[in-house]
């Protein structure tokens, strides 16, 4: 009975080899080959340059753990440990060997580096790199204010030129305008234009008129601020009617724009106090006009024709001076006009109550007569006499 339970058992036995030698037979080489994936290896990062624009780091994937999924990749962040949560850059590649990658430097804080490794199994690190920015004051930008140009009432244009970056990117550009002699950010306003080329022209308003303003132009890049040299000017005194002007006169006339080179009509202090004829001669001369602005060209035109061999209204205009200002010339029609409504009738200046005064206006259709006005209460009251007529004078400039 013993005998016959061993033959049994070592019959299972055998037939129990012959089924597993078949099965192996059965089977592929390949089904056994137990490729498990596994933690991915990184060797140390490294630092390859490091510039004042930017830093170039490398690391070398020792193993990808046999997983063709793996990524790699460098973290960083400006606190010293970096995770993939921060910046970074991933390469979506699981070949093993050297691999790289540059930073643009865009501050000068210190940053914090790590590589990285990806598979199915997690994320892992290298050891954490600190690079600190390799660049000192000569990266700093270099700038010159050119020139301050169109200086208005209320507006001007500043002109610039960028020399130099510093080596690093421009962030941004434009100019400091201040009423202090030391244009800073905290005492200025900021006028940036961060597309403008190297040579840029800022136009400025809302100026203040009558006023001294101190104006430079600055550079950014990613670390540093440069300045170019502070230049000073003055905006334009604005007249309004009434006000005494640079002559000791009163303003009659003023205008925004500067069309025909001139703001202001301003009437000479006094009265020439001795009345003249407008000409000697009552022939006709066709060279003169009635609007506002023209009693200058009125004048010269007037003393070209007639000359200089008597002493008439326009002659005396051409060669009058006061103070300082010899720039003197009759009014045209319209321009006296403008006096009587805007200073006799104001009681703004002094004038010969009741007179009449020349302008340097011919009668277009009377030519013998010429265009005068009469200072008197009861409106402006414009009309032509004889050119042979002696009459008062009220000189007049414009600036």
């Amino acid at each position: 009975m013993i005998v016959f339970l061993h033959n049994s058992i070592k019959k299972t036995w055998v037939i129990l080899l012959i089924n597993i030698s078949l099965f192996l037979c059965a089977c592929k080489k390949e089904d056994f080959s137990f490729n498990l994936i596994k933690k991915p290896i990184l060797s140390e990062l490294s630092i390859t340059s490091n510039s004042a624009s930017k830093t170039e780091l490398n690391a070398i994937l020792l193993s990808n753990g046999n997983d063709e999924n793996t990524v790699k990749g460098f973290c960083y962040s400006y606190s010293d440990n970096p995770t993939i949560n921060d910046n970074k850059f991933i390469i979506n590649n699981s070949k093993q060997g050297s691999f790289s990658q540059s930073f643009k430097w865009d501050t000068a804080v210190t940053k914090y580096f790590r590589a990285f490794t990806i598979n199915k199994l997690g994320t892992f690190y290298s050891n954490i790199l600190p690079v600190e920015w390799p660049g000192d004051n000569q990266n700093t930008p270099i700038i010159s204010t050119l020139s301050v140009n169109n200086i208005s009432f209320f507006n001007c244009q500043i002109s610039s030129q960028l020399i130099s970056d510093g080596g690093l990117p421009i962030t941004d550009k434009g100019i400091l305008i201040s009423t202090s002699s030391l244009p800073v950010f905290s005492n200025s306003t900021i006028i940036s234009d961060k597309s403008a080329t190297n040579f840029y022209k800022i136009d400025v308003s809302s100026l203040k008129e009558n006023t001294n303003y101190y104006v430079r132009a600055y550079s950014k890049n990613m670390a540093f601020t440069g300045y170019g040299s502070t230049i000073s000017f003055k905006t334009k005194k604005f007249y309004t009617i009434g006000d005494y002007g640079p002559s000791g006169g009163k303003i009659f006339y003023s205008k925004i724009d500067t069309i025909g080179g001139w703001n202001f009509l301003e009437a000479a202090p006094q009265t020439y106090n001795t009345p003249v004829v407008w000409a000697a001669d009552s022939s006709e001369l066709e060279i003169t006009k009635k609007g506002i602005g023209f009693g200058e060209i009125n004048t010269l035109n007037i003393v070209n024709s007639l000359g200089s061999d008597s002493i008439y209204a326009a002659y005396v205009g051409s060669i009058y001076t006061w103070g300082d200002y010899n720039d003197w010339f009759l009014p045209s029609i319209d321009e006296l006009v403008k006096i009587h409504e805007n200073l006799y009738l104001k009681g703004l200046q002094d004038f010969i109550p009741n007179a009449d005064y020349w302008s340097s206006t011919e009668d277009e259709f009377y030519t013998q007569n010429a265009w005068c006005v009469s200072m008197n209460k009861n409106g402006s009251k414009a009309f032509t006499s004889h050119k042979k007529n002696k009459l008062y004078i009220k000189l007049i400039r414009k600036f």
